[in-house]
């Protein structure tokens, strides 16, 4: 059973969160995370300057955005790292599709080189027919 201290927190909690700006604080959290990964809670508190959250309403939203997936589609969802620290799961794909780019810059360099090498060698190889 919940204690009147327990209820007054949350109360505060609910409090701070209220004071969002629904039309553009969820969307600047989210990229506020997404360009500022793995920070623990009062570190995020800390360098959040639009909104002043204290690290209970900030892991009360998290969790929240995580639990309603389906009414925060599009912000989110948010992992919390077993040190502590939380990072935007978007940061994970956005991760991969750079590491994507890169090997396939990467690669068509490399078949570069390669189509080079072989037409270096076709040549070597017409040369030496003639030769013959």
């Amino acid at each position: 059973m919940a204690t009147l201290k327990d209820l007054k927190k949350k109360q505060r909690i609910i409090d701070n969160i209220q004071k969002l700006d629904v039309h553009t604080h969820y969307e600047k959290l989210d990229e506020f995370m997404l360009l500022n990964p793995n920070l623990t809670s009062s570190e995020y508190v800390k360098h959040i300057d639009f909104h002043p959250f204290t690290v209970e309403s900030f892991e009360y939203i998290l969790n929240q955005i995580n639990t309603c997936r389906v009414t925060w589609f599009d912000i989110g969802p948010f992992i919390k790292n077993n040190d502590g620290t939380w990072y935007n799961k978007k940061s994970k794909k956005i991760q991969t599709i750079e590491n994507l780019v890169k090997e396939n810059i990467e690669l068509r360099g490399k078949n570069k080189d390669l189509s080079n090498q072989n037409s270096n060698l076709i040549t070597m190889l017409e040369k030496s027919k003639q030769n013959l």
